[in-house]
């Protein structure tokens, strides 16, 4: 199976598994947000998966956004595909962000730059586009009615560390607040900095012949 291919059908899975369950967000908003399952409970043994070490800041939309705790219940593992890497970390607050990046390079040369973001391509071209990455956070919310959830629209995106204890990301470009009407119309800058360690792996990745 192409390596495009299985990452995709990751990503139709997780999709079908969740849409059921919402009926407040365009398809394409469903999509990115739950691009990373969490880790199934079975796997949530204290004896065998790591509680990760990590540090988020980021300015997103003038407020800032600052994660330091890691809930491993809430957060899933970083999870390995064939050119992808993708992954969700959860504090304590509720606050979450998600990260799902794809890209012929993920496993070779570092600093690795991404400047296509997934929320500005259409469905159809989703499919046959190599390089791409989705990145957003859902900000505290003592009220669910009004949780604020934000994803990159445009810009860069640089992994500058990555290997199987440390990964490092910075990100400058523009987002939009998801129930947004016209994304274009309503961008505004976004930046920051993601530094995660000692996390578990789930390693899916398969031979290509």
């Amino acid at each position: 199976m192409k390596p495009l291919s299985y990452f995709i059908i990751v990503l139709l899975l997780v999709f079908n598994l969740n849409s059921c369950n919402s009926d407040t967000k365009t398809t394409t908003e469903t999509a990115v947000k739950t691009t990373a399952p969490e880790t199934p409970k079975k796997k949530r043994n204290e004896t065998t998966r790591k509680t990760a070490n990590v540090s988020i800041e980021a300015v997103v939309n003038g407020e800032n956004f600052s994660l330091k705790t890691y809930n491993p219940e809430k957060s899933t593992d970083v999870v390995y595909l064939n050119n992808a890497v993708q992954f969700r970390i959860t504090d304590f607050d509720g606050q979450s962000v998600m990260v799902n990046l794809l890209s012929p390079d993920m496993f070779k040369k570092k600093p690795l730059t991404i400047s296509q973001q997934t929320a500005a391509l259409p469905i159809k071209e989703v499919h046959g586009t190599k390089e791409q990455s989705k990145l957003s956070f859902d900000f505290k919310s003592n009220d669910p009615g009004t949780a604020k959830t934000y994803e990159m629209y445009d810009g860069e995106l640089v992994v500058e560390e990555f290997s199987d204890t440390k990964i490092v990301i910075t990100f400058n470009g523009r987002g939009f607040r998801y129930g947004s009407i016209n994304k274009e119309a309503n961008l505004f800058p976004m930046k920051g900095k993601l530094v995660t360690e000692n996390f578990s792996i789930n390693d899916f990745r398969m031979e290509v012949e």
